[in-house]
C-alpha cells in the first residue's frame, strides 16, 4: 500500500459493542451493520496487516468513547 503522504489508519472496535453503538445512533437498520460485519470479519486479519501498527480502537469494550485528547494522543506519533 502506498500511503501517499498520509498515514492510512483503521478504527475498531468490539463487533458487540460497536453493533450496540449502531443501534443506540438510530438512524439504520441494524440489518445493515450485520451486513457489513458479516462481509468484514473474514477480512479482519488481512486488514489489520495491511494496517500494520494503525490500528485504533476508540470505542473501548465497555461502551465508553476515548477523549479526543487520548485519541490525539495515540495517533499524534504515526504522523511524525
Amino acid at each position: 500500500m502506498l500511503p501517499w503522504g498520509f498515514v492510512p489508519i483503521w478504527f475498531t472496535a468490539a463487533r458487540d459493542t460497536a453493533r450496540q453503538a449502531f443501534i443506540q445512533r438510530g438512524r439504520i437498520d441494524v440489518k445493515y451493520f450485520d451486513q457489513y460485519m458479516a462481509l468484514m470479519t473474514p477480512l479482519e486479519q488481512e486488514i489489520i496487516a495491511v494496517f500494520g501498527g494503525h490500528v485504533l480502537q476508540p470505542l473501548q469494550d465497555d461502551g465508553t468513547r476515548l477523549p479526543f485528547s487520548a485519541i490525539y494522543a495515540q495517533l499524534l506519533p504515526w504522523f511524525v
